[in-house]
C-alpha cells in the first residue's frame, strides 16, 4: 500500500471530531497522576492489596500509538480501515488485563454469547426447522461498534451488567473507576501529535472486546430481545461481540423493517445486514439452508489466497508437520457432510503441496483426521484442572535449538540434582520456541528513531555521586573497546544491572531491584566490615584499596513486564552482562554464574 495514502486515511480518519479530540502537548505524565492517585486511594481503602497496587502501578509508561489496517476482504480496490491503538506497556494496559478477567465471566453468561466457531456449531445442530415453512438465514453486522460506543451509554450498560453479577460491591466500584478512567482519558500518539478518544474504546484495549459485548447485551435486551416486534419470528438469535447471527420465521419485509428501525435507536450505532433463504456466511463458516435442514461447509473469502506456512521455511519442524493435520481437522469439524468434507480435502492437499509439504506427510495427516469422529472433534475441551507437572524451557528458534535441546535432555538428571535448585524443578521438561528476529526486521530501520541521550548520570543529590562513572558507553575491561550504553540511569534508578569497577581494573557484575545507590552503600558497608562473603569486600581487603576508590556504573535497566518473572529477567541480563565483560575469577570478581533463570 502506498504510504502517502495510508497517512491519508489515517488523518482523515483522527479529524472526526465526534471520535476525537486533539490535544496540545503529550498528556502521560498528567494522567499517570491521576491514575495514580486512584490506585492509591483503592489501596487505601482496602478494595485491593499490595500485590494488585503494584501490579498497576508504572514508572515508565510508554505512550500508546495507532495504526490502521486495511479491510481487503470487504474491498480490494478502497478498503475500509480498521484502527487500533497499541497499548502495550501503556497506562491502560495493566487496566485492560484486570477488568477483562471480572467482565470476560459476565459475558460467557450472556443468552446470547458465542464463544468461538465450536460453540456456534453446535448451537446450529440443536435448530429444528418445521417443514413446509418460510425461514430466512440473516446476518448483521454493527458498523465501527468500538469507536461508536457513546460513554455515558457504555458506562450505563457496564454498570446494569455490574450490578446483575454476584461481584461484591467494592469489586463493582473499583471497575466502574478504572473503566471510567479508561474511558475517558484514552489518548494515543499518531506523528508526534496527541489525541483523546472521546467517544468509544480503542481496539488494543485489553478490556475492549468485553466492554463491547456488555453494550451490545444490553441494546440487545432492550431492543432486540424483549420486544415483541421481534420474538414473534425469532428462532434463533446470536452474537459474536458485533456480527450478529439470526434465523427468522415470517416475511423478509418484516425483518428489514425491524433492522430499518435499529438504525433509529441510537444516532452512532447504526447496523448493516444480509438476508438469504438458501446460504449466508457467519464467522468461518457457510450456512446453508437446504429443505429447512441446516448445514455447513467452510466459509472462504474471495480475497483469501494460498498463504498456509511454506515447508521450506525456518520454523521447527514438528510444527510444520502438525500444521495440516489442525487445518484438516477444523474443516471436518464445520463440514456437515462427507462428500462437501472430501472435496475440501482434495483443495487443501493441493495448496499444501503448493506450498512444497512432502505427500507422506498430508497423507498421514488425512489418515489421522479420518479416524476422529466429527462428533468428538465438535465437543468442548475441558481445562485441566491441575497445574501440568512439566518444567518448560523456551528458548529463541535458532539453527542450534535442536543441538540445545539435546545438551539439556543429555545433562537435565544432572540439573536436578543441583543443591542450590533444591528439588525446584520436575522431572520432564518440554521446549517451547520464540520467533527470533526475522530479516526484515533487521533490514528495516524503525522510522522516527528516538533520540534521547541514553547513558549513566549523576542524581546530584547523594554521596555515592562521587563514585559514579558517568557517559554513555563504557569501556570493555579486557578487550578494550567501546560497549554502548542503551539507557538513561542515575543514582536512583531501580531494577537494574549494575558494574564495579576497582583500581586494578577488574570489575563486578550485579543485579538489584531496589535503588543502586542503595545497593553501593551495602557494598560499601561490607568493605568497611570487611565482610569476607562478598567477593568485592574481599578483594578490597586483599588488595589494599580505598572506599573512595570504588566505582560504579549502571548497564542496563530492566523493563517492566507484567508476563515476565522480573527475577529471572534481571539474573539474565546479569548473566549476559558477566559473559559479555568477562567478569568471573580470576579475570573478574564475580566469582559464580546463575544459570536457573534460563529453566
Amino acid at each position: 500500500m502506498d504510504t502517502e495514502y495510508y497517512i491519508k486515511k489515517v488523518n482523515d480518519h483522527v479529524s472526526n471530531e465526534n471520535i476525537y479530540l486533539p490535544l496540545e502537548s503529550d498528556p502521560t505524565d498528567e494522567y499517570q497522576s491521576i491514575f495514580q492517585k486512584i490506585i492509591d486511594h483503592a489501596l487505601e481503602m482496602k478494595w485491593i492489596n499490595p500485590k494488585t497496587h503494584k501490579f498497576f502501578s508504572m514508572k515508565f509508561p510508554r505512550r500508546p500509538q495507532l495504526y490502521m489496517l486495511p479491510k481487503m476482504h470487504k474491498d480490494p480496490i478502497n478498503p475500509p480501515f480498521r484502527p487500533i491503538v497499541s497499548a502495550c506497556g501503556s497506562i491502560s494496559e495493566p487496566i485492560g488485563k484486570f477488568v477483562d478477567t471480572f467482565l470476560q465471566p459476565i459475558v460467557q453468561k450472556n443468552k446470547t454469547y458465542i464463544k468461538d466457531t465450536t460453540a456456534f456449531l453446535n448451537l446450529l445442530k440443536s435448530v429444528k426447522l418445521e417443514e413446509k415453512t418460510t425461514y430466512w438465514l440473516c446476518t448483521i453486522d454493527v458498523t465501527a461498534l468500538y469507536t461508536s460506543i457513546p460513554h455515558n451509554e457504555g458506562i450505563e450498560a457496564l454498570e446494569w451488567s455490574l450490578l446483575n453479577s454476584d461481584l461484591e460491591e467494592t469489586q463493582r466500584i473499583f471497575i466502574m473507576e478504572l473503566m471510567h478512567f479508561a474511558l475517558y482519558f484514552s489518548y494515543f500518539e499518531w506523528q508526534k501529535r496527541f489525541f483523546n478518544q472521546c467517544n468509544g474504546t480503542s481496539m488494543g484495549f485489553g478490556g475492549a472486546p468485553s466492554y463491547a459485548n456488555i453494550f451490545m447485551c444490553k441494546f440487545e435486551t432492550d431492543h432486540i430481545l424483549e420486544n415483541p416486534r421481534w420474538t414473534e419470528g425469532l428462532i434463533m438469535f446470536k452474537r459474536f461481540i458485533d456480527d450478529i447471527f439470526l434465523i427468522w420465521k415470517g416475511s423478509r419485509q418484516k425483518l428489514e423493517e425491524n433492522i430499518k428501525l435499529l438504525n433509529t435507536v441510537n444516532e452512532r450505532i447504526k447496523f448493516t445486514f444480509n438476508i438469504d433463504k438458501e446460504a449466508i456466511a457467519f464467522l468461518d463458516v457457510q450456512v446453508l439452508m437446504k429443505n429447512n435442514v441446516i448445514i455447513t461447509i467452510v466459509y472462504t473469502k474471495q480475497t483469501d489466497r494460498n498463504s498456509s506456512l511454506l515447508f521450506q521455511s525456518f520454523h521447527p519442524e514438528p510444527l510444520k508437520k502438525h500444521l495440516p493435520t489442525s487445518h484438516f481437522i477444523r474443516l471436518k469439524r464445520i463440514t456437515t457432510y462427507n462428500s462437501d468434507l472430501e472435496d475440501s480435502l482434495k483443495v487443501q492437499t493441493v495448496k499444501y503441496r503448493q506450498r512444497g509439504y512432502p505427500q507422506d506427510i498430508l497423507e498421514s495427516s488425512l489418515k489421522k483426521v479420518a479416524q476422529q469422529p466429527r462428533e468428538v472433534l465438535l465437543k468442548e475441551k475441558e481445562k485441566a484442572t491441575t497445574q501440568d507437572s512439566k518444567t518448560v524451557c523456551v528458548l529463541k528458534y535458532s539453527t542450534e535449538s535442536s543441538r540445545i535441546k539435546r545438551i539439556i535432555n543429555k545433562h537435565w538428571p544432572l540439573i536436578q540434582t543441583e543443591p542450590d535448585l533444591n528439588g525446584l524443578y520436575n522431572d520432564k521438561i518440554t521446549f517451547a520456541f520464540q520467533r527470533s528476529r526475522n530479516l526484515k526486521e533487521f533490514l528495516n530501520a524503525p522510522k522516527n528513531k528516538d533520540t534521547k541521550w541514553r547513558g549513566m548520570l549523576k542524581c546530584q543529590n547523594c554521596k555515592h555521586c562521587s563514585n559514579v562513572i558517568t557517559g554513555n558507553n563504557l569501556t570493555h575491561p579486557t578487550k578494550g573497546y567501546q560497549i554502548e550504553l542503551r539507557h538513561t540511569s542515575t543514582c536512583d534508578t531501580t531494577n537494574c544491572i549494575y558494574m564495579i569497577k576497582c583500581p586494578c581494573g577488574k570489575v563486578y557484575v550485579g543485579q538489584t531491584e531496589r535503588k543502586i545507590k542503595v545497593r553501593i552503600t551495602e557494598h560499601k558497608s561490607n568493605i568497611r566490615l570487611a565482610n569476607m562473603k562478598s567477593t568485592v569486600a574481599s578483594h578490597w581487603k586483599d588488595a589494599k584499596h580505598q572506599i573512595s576508590q570504588l566505582r560504579f556504573m549502571i548497564l542496563e535497566t530492566i523493563s517492566q513486564s507484567r508476563d515476565r518473572d522480573p527475577v529471572k529477567q534481571r539474573l539474565r541480563a546479569e548473566y549476559f552482562w558477566i559473559k559479555t565483560l568477562n567478569s568471573t575469577f580470576p579475570t573478574g570478581l564475580n566469582d559464580r554464574i546463575e544459570y536457573s533463570c534460563f529453566l
